[in-house]
Protein backbone atom coordinates (compact mmCIF):
# COMPACT_ATOMS: atom_id res chain seq x y z
CA UNK A 1 0.00 0.00 0.00
CA UNK A 2 2.57 2.37 0.65
CA UNK A 3 4.57 1.52 -2.18
CA UNK A 4 1.20 2.76 -4.34
CA UNK A 5 1.36 5.90 -2.48
CA UNK A 6 4.56 6.84 -3.31
CA UNK A 7 4.47 6.04 -6.93
CA UNK A 8 0.71 7.87 -7.12
CA UNK A 9 2.68 10.82 -5.55
CA UNK A 10 5.42 10.79 -8.28
CA UNK A 11 3.34 9.92 -11.08
CA UNK A 12 2.17 13.94 -12.33
CA UNK A 13 6.02 14.26 -12.41
CA UNK A 14 7.07 11.13 -14.42
CA UNK A 15 4.40 12.40 -16.80
CA UNK A 16 5.48 15.78 -17.14
CA UNK A 17 9.29 14.27 -17.92
CA UNK A 18 7.38 12.28 -20.89
CA UNK A 19 5.65 14.91 -21.87
CA UNK A 20 8.55 17.11 -21.79
CA UNK A 21 10.73 14.27 -23.82
CA UNK A 22 8.08 13.79 -26.06
CA UNK A 23 7.85 17.80 -26.95
CA UNK A 24 11.56 17.69 -27.66
CA UNK A 25 11.55 14.94 -30.16
CA UNK A 26 8.86 16.47 -31.95
CA UNK A 27 10.87 20.06 -32.22
CA UNK A 28 13.67 18.34 -33.63
CA UNK A 29 11.23 16.68 -37.00
CA UNK A 30 10.65 18.77 -39.89
CA UNK A 31 9.03 21.62 -39.92
CA UNK A 32 9.88 21.49 -35.87
CA UNK A 33 6.22 21.05 -34.00
CA UNK A 34 5.82 23.36 -30.86
CA UNK A 35 1.85 22.63 -29.54
CA UNK A 36 3.78 19.69 -27.12
CA UNK A 37 6.11 22.19 -26.00
CA UNK A 38 3.42 25.00 -25.10
CA UNK A 39 1.22 22.20 -23.50
CA UNK A 40 4.57 21.21 -21.45
CA UNK A 41 5.53 24.56 -20.52
CA UNK A 42 1.55 25.72 -19.63
CA UNK A 43 1.28 22.38 -16.99
CA UNK A 44 4.38 23.13 -15.33
CA UNK A 45 3.56 26.35 -14.77
CA UNK A 46 0.48 25.47 -13.61
CA UNK A 47 2.16 23.45 -11.08
CA UNK A 48 4.35 26.22 -9.95
CA UNK A 49 0.96 28.58 -9.65
CA UNK A 50 -0.49 25.61 -7.30
CA UNK A 51 2.81 25.45 -5.55
CA UNK A 52 2.47 29.16 -5.14
CA UNK A 53 -1.08 29.45 -4.27
CA UNK A 54 -0.32 26.47 -1.41
CA UNK A 55 2.94 28.30 0.06
CA UNK A 56 0.57 32.00 0.09
CA UNK A 57 -2.46 30.32 1.62
CA UNK A 58 -0.45 28.30 4.07
CA UNK A 59 1.30 31.60 5.12
CA UNK A 60 -1.62 33.60 5.89
CA UNK A 61 -3.33 30.75 7.44
CA UNK A 62 -0.39 30.44 10.06
CA UNK A 63 -0.49 34.29 10.51
CA UNK A 64 -3.88 34.66 10.93
CA UNK A 65 -3.45 31.55 13.75
CA UNK A 66 -0.92 33.85 15.13
CA UNK A 67 -2.90 36.92 15.10
CA UNK A 68 -6.28 36.22 15.85
CA UNK A 69 -6.96 32.90 17.24
CA UNK A 70 -8.70 32.77 20.80
CA UNK A 71 -5.73 30.35 22.11
CA UNK A 72 -7.32 29.15 25.21
CA UNK A 73 -10.55 27.88 23.18
CA UNK A 74 -8.75 26.15 20.88
CA UNK A 75 -6.33 24.98 23.16
CA UNK A 76 -9.36 23.74 25.19
CA UNK A 77 -10.73 21.98 21.71
CA UNK A 78 -7.08 20.50 21.29
CA UNK A 79 -7.62 18.69 24.73
CA UNK A 80 -10.91 17.09 24.01
CA UNK A 81 -9.75 15.95 20.81
CA UNK A 82 -6.93 13.99 22.13
CA UNK A 83 -4.21 16.18 20.84
CA UNK A 84 -1.42 17.52 22.05
CA UNK A 85 -2.24 21.74 22.40
CA UNK A 86 1.20 22.65 22.44
CA UNK A 87 2.48 20.25 19.83
CA UNK A 88 -0.61 22.20 17.82
CA UNK A 89 0.41 25.20 18.97
CA UNK A 90 3.96 24.39 17.83
CA UNK A 91 2.98 23.17 14.07
CA UNK A 92 0.81 26.30 13.24
CA UNK A 93 3.59 28.86 14.64
CA UNK A 94 5.61 26.91 11.96
CA UNK A 95 3.11 27.55 9.03
CA UNK A 96 4.47 31.16 7.85
CA UNK A 97 7.72 29.83 7.43
CA UNK A 98 6.51 26.78 5.48
CA UNK A 99 4.48 28.91 3.22
CA UNK A 100 7.05 31.25 2.68
CA UNK A 101 9.68 28.69 1.63
CA UNK A 102 7.24 27.05 -0.82
CA UNK A 103 6.43 30.05 -2.34
CA UNK A 104 10.03 31.17 -2.68
CA UNK A 105 10.57 27.93 -4.39
CA UNK A 106 7.52 28.14 -6.88
CA UNK A 107 8.39 31.90 -7.82
CA UNK A 108 12.40 30.68 -8.32
CA UNK A 109 10.63 27.59 -10.21
CA UNK A 110 8.65 29.85 -12.55
CA UNK A 111 12.13 32.39 -13.27
CA UNK A 112 13.77 29.21 -14.48
CA UNK A 113 10.89 28.90 -16.99
CA UNK A 114 12.20 31.98 -18.84
CA UNK A 115 14.51 31.25 -21.48
CA UNK A 116 17.26 34.14 -20.68
CA UNK A 117 17.26 32.78 -17.23
CA UNK A 118 18.32 29.18 -18.81
CA UNK A 119 20.93 31.11 -20.72
CA UNK A 120 22.32 32.00 -17.50
CA UNK A 121 22.32 29.01 -15.72
CA UNK A 122 23.95 27.30 -18.44
CA UNK A 123 26.94 28.63 -17.98
CA UNK A 124 27.59 26.96 -14.43
CA UNK A 125 25.30 24.12 -15.54
CA UNK A 126 24.83 21.33 -18.00
CA UNK A 127 21.75 22.42 -18.94
CA UNK A 128 20.52 23.47 -22.69
CA UNK A 129 18.49 26.58 -22.76
CA UNK A 130 15.12 26.33 -24.79
CA UNK A 131 14.65 22.31 -24.06
CA UNK A 132 11.36 21.90 -22.45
Amino acid sequence: MDILAIILSFLPLIFLLWLANLADARRQQTPPRQGLAIVTYLLVALMWLALLGTGIFLWLLGTAYARYADLDSLFAFYQAQGWDPDRVAELMGMLPRLGGGLALLALLGMIVLLTPVQRLLARVLPITPGRV
